[in-house]
């Protein structure tokens, strides 16, 4: 049981910087326009 919240832990992670690079790439969408 002890593993699934480090693989929990981990998708959160990879999801967090998903989201990051998406808001900069938005940003520099923005500022380009």
């Amino acid at each position: 049981m002890y593993l699934y919240p480090v693989t929990n832990f981990k998708n959160v992670i990879s999801l967090l910087n998903k989201i990051e690079i998406n808001i900069k790439i938005e940003i520099k969408n923005a500022l380009i326009a």
